[in-house]
């Protein structure tokens, strides 16, 4: 009902989330920009670990330039894990590596570290529902018949990451996957409209997804 009184006004512009092509890119120009390279490994790693969130990575790629220090050095996957990035991130990437694989007891036990870090339920549901959705790509990919090699180029994932999806996406039917994205949608919903704490609501979407 707002689109007519704005369109009257001025003009709609669409923002739309970068593709994984354009967010490498992006990476890759960013450090060029300060004096700095950086690796493939080290681009799609950061990627895997934060999506999107171009404030993230620049925040990530501030680190890593004054970690390196001298200009015209070559920022590699091994900077970024000398960094000692947050617990935080390979905490949700082993959450939701055991959701892919179905072992819920693990995912129960790894939400408790991440909850106990008080870590934002919020937070934690969105980045399991990102994983989710790119569980759902592949196995559309995949049904289309579209190599490992152009899956993860599409996805921006590293061709080891590539397979694991690959398997992790077959552990799941569509309808399942259906069901778990309706289900990510009203957990959201709950999260933010009422009081039922985020731990419950997270414990419950684990049982349903690792079922």
């Amino acid at each position: 009902q707002l689109e007519p009184h704005i369109k009257a006004k001025g003009t709609i512009v669409e923002f739309s989330t970068l593709s994984p092509g354009e967010v490498l890119t992006w990476i890759k120009e960013k450090v060029q920009s300060f004096g700095y390279k950086i690796t493939s490994e080290a681009s799609h790693y950061l990627f895997e670990n934060t999506g999107p969130n171009l404030m993230q990575i620049n925040s990530e790629l501030d680190k890593a330039i004054a970690f390196k220090g001298e200009s015209g050095s070559v920022i590699e996957l091994k900077d970024l894990h000398e960094l000692c990035w947050e617990t935080f991130t390979h905490t949700v990437f082993d959450l939701v590596e055991a959701l892919g694989n179905r072992k819920k007891e693990e995912a129960l036990y790894l939400l408790q570290g991440l909850l106990r870090q008080n870590e934002a339920p919020l937070l934690v549901l969105n980045l399991i529902g990102r994983h989710f959705r790119q569980l759902w790509q592949t196995k559309e990919l995949q049904a289309n018949n579209y190599s490992i090699e152009q899956i993860g180029k599409l996805l921006g994932l590293l061709p080891y990451r590539t397979k694991k999806y690959i398997v992790q996406a077959g552990r799941f039917s569509w309808s399942e996957l259906k069901d778990i994205t309706k289900s990510f949608l009203e957990i959201d919903l709950l999260l933010k409209s009422t009081d039922i704490p985020g731990k419950v609501l997270l414990e419950n979407l684990i049982w349903k997804l690792a079922d």
